[in-house]
């Protein structure tokens, strides 16, 4: 069964999707351009879904 993991988790995402890679990811945005553009690198190579708040 699929699970949305929160972008507040303090396990990496990296980490939940290797052991669960069906886990979707949950992200709030920052300000910052650079910062975005990074997690959303990470987002895309790690995880099947995700939704923004």
């Amino acid at each position: 069964m699929p699970a949305i993991m929160s972008g507040a988790s303090l396990i990496r995402m990296e980490e939940v999707a290797a052991l669960a890679p069906d886990t979707w990811f949950q992200a709030y945005m920052p300000g910052d351009e650079r910062r975005i553009a990074a997690l959303l690198e990470r987002i895309w190579l790690g995880t099947r879904a995700f939704s923004i708040s």
